[in-house]
């Protein structure tokens, strides 16, 4: 019966990995995105500065 709970548990568990995985994968291309907006606007602010 042991064996069962595990075999449950582990059921369980990948979708929570999953929305997880999900959700740090959102977080990876927001905070991507964020740093090409903030090199863009640097780069920007050099050229315009000359």
């Amino acid at each position: 019966m042991a064996s069962k709970i595990t075999k449950t548990n582990s059921r369980e568990t990948k979708p929570r990995t999953s929305f997880v995985q999900k959700k740090m994968r959102r977080q990876q291309i927001f905070m991507a995105v964020v740093a090409i907006v903030l090199v863009l606007s640097m780069v920007l602010a050099m050229v315009l500065q000359y």
